[in-house]
């Protein structure tokens, strides 16, 4: 059974070769300029979420 999530809706869309070697094969494509600026904010949001959560309110936030 496939599992279509966004993720590999877009692959599947932008490059149907890349899907089928991906998710069918498992085998690795080399990232592009597009997946490494994707991957990098990726990071960089959850690094900002686990640091937001040490707050409490919006204000200690500020004020920190």
């Amino acid at each position: 059974m496939i599992k279509w999530s966004p993720t590999s809706i877009e692959l599947a869309l932008d490059c149907t070769l890349a899907y089928y070697y991906e998710r069918t094969r498992k085998i690795k494509v080399p990232i592009n300029g597009r997946m490494a600026a994707g991957i990098f904010m990726h990071r960089r949001a959850e690094k900002f979420y686990e640091e937001y959560q040490k707050f409490k309110s919006a204000d200690s936030y500020a004020g920190a």
